[in-house]
C-alpha cells in the first residue's frame, strides 16, 4: 500500500521502472477485512496441517483427514491469493461473489469426503 486517502488504500500497478505505475484504490470495507482474515486463517491452517504431517505418528484416519485438509487449504489459499491479486492490480474493481467462492467447486467435495472419513469410523466401529 502506497498511501491512504478518504477511506481508500492505494496500491501501485505497473512494471517496475517502466514509468507506467498507476494507482488503484482498494476500499477497506467489511468484505475486504473478511477476505484478509479468511486468507490469514487459511495460511494458519495450512501451516498447522504441514506441521502435523511432518511430526508423523498420526493414526491412519487422522492422517487421511489432515491430508485432505491440507489439499483444501492449498486450493483455497491459491484461489484467494489469485483473486486478491486481481483486485489489488485493478483487473477486478471488486470481488464478485461468483469469483470469491469459485474454489468451493473443488473444496466442498473434498470436505465431504473428509467429513465421511471422520463420521464413519466413529459410528460404525
Amino acid at each position: 500500500m502506497l498511501g491512504s486517502q478518504k477511506g481508500y488504500h492505494v496500491a501501485a500497478i505497473g512494471a517496475p521502472g517502466d514509468g507506467s505505475t498507476k494507482m488503484s484504490p482498494l476500499k477497506i470495507d467489511f468484505q475486504t477485512i473478511s477476505f484478509a482474515l479468511s486468507w490469514l486463517m487459511q495460511l494458519v491452517t495450512l501451516i498447522v496441517s504441514v506441521v502435523a504431517l511432518a511430526q508423523g505418528g498420526l493414526p491412519h484416519v487422522l492422517f487421511t483427514i489432515v491430508v485432505l485438509e491440507l489439499v483444501v487449504q492449498i486450493v483455497e489459499i491459491v484461489w484467494y491469493t489469485t483473486v486478491g491479486a486481481l483486485v489489488v492490480t485493478g483487473v477486478f474493481k471488486r470481488i464478485s461473489i461468483a469469483y470469491r467462492y469459485m474454489d468451493w467447486l473443488v473444496t466442498t467435495p473434498i470436505m465431504m469426503v473428509r467429513l465421511t472419513t471422520t463420521i464413519l469410523p466413529t459410528c460404525c466401529s
